[in-house]
């Protein structure tokens, strides 16, 4: 290249990296013509068409400038990035991984590989990439936000801050990074925090459906229930998204019932759940089939089968873990709170061994048919996997302490843990079917083939009736120890119904229960609950169903047997 053309192509340059391609291109394509094994002007075409959403023309220009130099990583990373955009993502990882090998050093190609990792689905290897990009450029924010958000959506958002929070201090502007960090804060109950970071967040972009969602998030939860309610109606009106307003009905319809106001409450949840079901897709065949194996579960685990168990032959801390069961929103983050507070337990959240397990089972294809001639050495093996997962999951976390495998939907499966675990212990949570069946219609689960079930009051009655029916048919025969406790009879009188499950677990009192809502700030709750586990033990959800009972009332004959069985009163009277 003479001086002239090295003159215009570095004009042409500085203007591309300041933001106008429209202004280089033309010098790029003329050069090119001079120059026609020039590798960086083929792959600065490339880069132009890229930002002009020209993938396929993108593609062609640098793929020309890897045959003419292969050994120039940031070719390989350039279209490593354009396949990654059009969706190709296992060759985009295959040639990341090139522009990686020819500069291992090269922090935004980790951080492509990661990006593709993540869209595949492979969260443990993309946060490896993230983790790799950032010690090679410490101060990339895309970088910290991209493994912040990764970590937040795993629901480990304590360690997501360590990202999060750097990010935001180096571009305050980052909407991405304000959202996530916003998020993180407020679900970590961290309030203060929280607000600040809404507020700019708000400055930022006021008119944002996510940043006004958030800071309404953070006005309920003070009490400010008009000004979220105005907020969140606002922005009802603006979105069109079904995902997101479906979100928006939810919260609407939560503030609603708060302020008394029945009737509107509920059309927000229908509309809320009929959004659901809009997107629901595919998920509804995994949905009839989730519902088919439970009934086919059900019916395998007759009471002789539950009866059976095998002797235990590995030590009593390995066979011996605790299962906090019961319906979902019938109580069972705020009592893993309170057992989690205790210095001698470790709840796992909703990271269940036992769920692991089963599906490991399942997998290997035939379940539960085989569990029919299982044998001590079957259960010695599937005791360790079940234990592997526990230390490959909760590591030296777990020291010294018994632990509690919370996971609601678990109590279909006492069958299966007292075949495995005989020496186990089983705490289920009960409280009025008529609230729990109403308050997971009125709830925004995150989808899962389960919790897509309740988006109608008729089929959350009809899985509540299948799942306690199933308790009921197995309580009585199960080898395992179990106890059942009243979610109303906690919050009524905390201290005794602790102090029973504590001495039915055989583990000492310890006054650190009493302080379950300090220790829970700050620490990751992955179910709907995290807002309500923080605050002071309440009452006021009792009896709601009362208020919904001209909506229940089609549903009431299928819960009745439960309320009585579980010692509630029929009578609809206050």
């Amino acid at each position: 290249m003479d001086e002239q053309d090295q003159q215009r192509f570095d004009e042409a340059l500085q203007r591309h990296r300041a933001g106008r391609p429209d202004l280089a291109e033309p010098v790029y394509l003329d050069l090119i013509k001079r120059e026609p094994e020039n590798a960086e002007i083929h792959h600065l075409l490339g880069v132009v068409n890229y930002q002009k959403d020209n993938p396929d023309q993108a593609m062609d220009w640098v793929e020309k400038a890897i045959a003419l130099d292969d050994a120039e990583a940031k070719y390989a990373n350039t279209l490593g990035s354009i396949l990654l955009g059009a969706g190709r993502l296992a060759e985009a990882e295959t040639v990341l991984r090139t522009a990686i090998k020819l500069d291992p050093a090269f922090a935004e190609a980790h951080f492509n590989v990661g990006n593709a990792l993540r869209a595949l689905g492979r969260k443990g290897d993309a946060e490896t990439a993230y983790r790799r990009s950032i010690k090679l450029e410490p101060g990339n924010v895309d970088a910290l936000n991209n493994l912040g958000g990764l970590l937040k959506d795993a629901g480990r958002r304590e360690d997501a801050l360590e990202f999060l929070r750097p990010a935001v201090a180096a571009e305050p502007s980052n909407e991405s990074a304000l959202f996530n960090l916003t998020d993180c804060l407020e679900r970590l109950s961290l309030l203060d925090e929280a607000l600040a970071a809404a507020e700019k967040f708000l400055a930022v972009a006021p008119t944002s459906p996510a940043a006004n969602i958030l800071m309404a998030r953070l006005e309920r939860r003070a009490g400010n229930l008009d000004a979220a309610l105005s907020r969140l109606e606002k922005v009802s009106e603006s979105v069109t998204d079904s995902v997101t307003l479906n979100r928006v009905h939810f919260a609407i319809g939560q503030i609603l019932d708060l302020l008394d106001e029945t009737e509107r409450a509920f059309e927000a949840f229908g509309e809320a759940n009929r959004l659901v079901e809009v997107d629901m897709g595919e998920r509804v065949a995994g949905r009839n089939a989730y519902l088919r194996s439970v009934e086919r579960e059900r019916a395998w685990f007759t009471p002789a089968r539950v009866a059976r168990s095998l002797p235990a032959t590995p030590s009593a801390d390995i066979n011996s873990p605790i299962f906090l069961v019961g319906f979902p929103r019938s109580g069972t983050t705020l009592f893993e709170q309170i057992l989690n507070a205790h210095p001698g337990l470790m709840t796992t959240g909703e990271s269940s061994p036992l769920a692991h397990l089963k599906n490991e089972l399942r997998a290997s294809g035939n379940y539960p048919d085989f569990l029919e001639t299982a044998t001590e050495e079957d259960v010695a093996g599937w005791q360790g996997m079940f234990h592997d997962w526990v230390g490959e999951t909760f590591g030296g976390k777990l020291a010294g302490k018994r632990l509690v495998d919370k996971s609601p939907l678990n109590i279909l499966d006492v069958g299966l843990i007292g075949l495995i675990f005989p020496n186990a212990r089983i705490i289920v949570s009960l409280r009025d079917p008529r609230d729990v069946c109403l308050s997971c219609f009125m709830q925004q689960f995150q989808p899962t083939d389960a919790m897509s079930i309740f988006t109608s009051l008729a089929s959350t009655v009809d899985f509540y009736s299948q799942v306690m029916g199933g308790w009921l048919d197995v309580r009585g025969h199960t080898p395992v120890a179990w106890m059942e406790y009243r979610y109303e009879d906690l919050v009524a009188d905390f201290e005794v119904v602790t102090r029973r499950a504590l001495e039915f677990l055989e583990v000492d009192w310890d006054d650190a229960v009493l302080e379950y809502r300090s220790a829970a700030v700050g620490h990751d709750i992955s179910t709907p609950s995290y807002q309500n586990v923080v605050e002071p033990l309440y009452s006021r959800a009792h009896g709601r169903w009362r208020r919904y009972q001209s909506h229940l009332a089609g549903h009431l004959a299928v819960l009745d047997p439960f309320v009585s069985e579980f010692g509630y009163d029929i009578d609809p009277a206050p």
